[in-house]
């Protein structure tokens, strides 16, 4: 299977708002696809569940900026380790050792309620390979799902 020349980059796709939250917060569903490094090929026939997302944290970058009228944006950053089983001379039954982690990191501008630094927590956070092709078990590329929700700054923050 050829590799694509996208080495180790990671791609926002889309931000949804999913049920979940409540008048003064928002859950969202952040979409990513992530590229490994070196392009290296992981399976995605494992029996053991690869590739795996952990580790989700997330950070508020800075203060809201208003886009107009009383709308805001607030930069997030996602982060979470995705391990995946890298097909190695082993193939794709090979033990633990061909196990690879990378460090993901997203960063988006959120909606926010105000001007206020929003409370942001972590819901969850999943990983799927993608792009196989020709009927080939393996894949250079992993759409990465963040859950997560915005909330109103906390009183006498």
């Amino acid at each position: 299977m050829a590799c694509n020349n996208q080495n180790g980059k990671t791609y926002f796709n889309s931000l949804t708002p999913f049920p979940g939250g409540t008048d003064a917060s928002t859950s969202y569903l952040l979409d990513a696809t992530h590229y490994t490094c070196g392009n290296k090929q992981m399976c995605v026939n494992s029996a053991e569940g690869f590739p795996l997302a952990s580790n989700f944290d997330i950070q508020v970058l800075g203060a809201p900026r208003p886009l107009g009228g009383d709308l805001y944006c607030c930069d997030i950053r996602c982060i979470c380790d995705l391990t995946y089983q890298q097909v190695y001379r082993c193939g794709c039954g090979c033990p633990n050792s061909c196990l690879q982690t990378e460090k993901i990191i997203v960063t988006h501008c959120i909606p926010c309620p105000s001007a206020e630094i929003p409370t942001v927590t972590a819901v969850g956070v999943n990983a799927s390979p993608v792009g196989a092709t020709c009927g080939c078990p393996s894949t250079n590329v992993a759409d990465i799902e963040f859950a997560f929700t915005v909330a109103e700054a906390a009183a006498g923050a």
